[in-house]
């Protein structure tokens, strides 16, 4: 459960860090590096909860770091771990055992929803349960800031595409949103448009992510 190579963690900064996130969602680098920060901070933070002793202050501090990547809660987005009071042993070694890590962002995408402007970011899990790009984030600007503001999975029926396997017709699972991707938290969102460029970044290996990354992904 380390941070990025040469980047620094919550440890290593001031208690209360806020980044500069005053960027464009259109601006996919800054998206990507958006995800990388919250990727110390959540991995330092997960670390430091399943230690032998913490501080409740300390503890409360590394949450609050987190919310500034999000609009809403990020437990509202993403897994994160609910220590008890008095853990205890079994509870520890439990959850050490679960692999967690970086996401691994396959591609970054420039969309309108709407008038809005946002990027959809495809990647897998931090917390390592499934494998493959079974996420897709939306960010925009909220408030002078990149804000991470919704999240999808992957319809597992139609693979992300909208349309059944073995027909032309729309997906009975996922029609409603139109889409080929489920709503899993954060804003309700309509179906979003490309707007410019995709960022492509890994190659995903199973046949269906590939399918999306390389034929449907525009």
């Amino acid at each position: 459960m380390e941070g990025l190579p040469g980047r620094r963690g919550v440890g290593d900064l001031p208690q209360g860090i806020v980044y500069d996130t005053s960027m464009s969602p259109h601006d996919l680098d800054s998206v990507v590096e958006l995800f990388a920060r919250l990727d110390v901070i959540e991995t330092e933070t997960w670390a430091y909860l399943l230690e032998e002793e913490i501080s409740r202050l300390e503890a409360a501090t590394r949450r609050r770091n987190l919310q500034q990547f999000f609009e809403e809660r990020p437990a509202d987005l993403v897994e994160q771990l609910r220590r008890p009071r008095r853990p205890d042993p079994d509870w520890l070694e439990k959850n050490r055992a679960v692999t967690v890590g970086s996401r691994t962002v396959y591609a970054v995408q420039a969309v309108k929803v709407g008038d809005e402007p946002m990027a959809m970011v495809y990647a897998d899990d931090f917390v390592k349960k499934h494998e493959g790009m079974r996420n897709r984030f939306a960010v925009a600007e909220v408030d002078g800031a990149l804000k991470i503001v919704a999240r999808h999975v992957m319809c597992g029926s139609c693979k992300g595409t909208g349309v059944e396997v073995l027909t032309t017709a729309d997906c009975p699972y996922c029609k409603a949103q139109e889409q080929g991707w489920r709503f899993a938290g954060g804003r309700e969102l309509k179906k979003p448009k490309p707007e410019g460029e995709v960022l492509r970044l890994v190659e995903p290996t199973r046949d269906y992510d590939k399918s999306f990354y390389l034929d449907v992904l525009e």
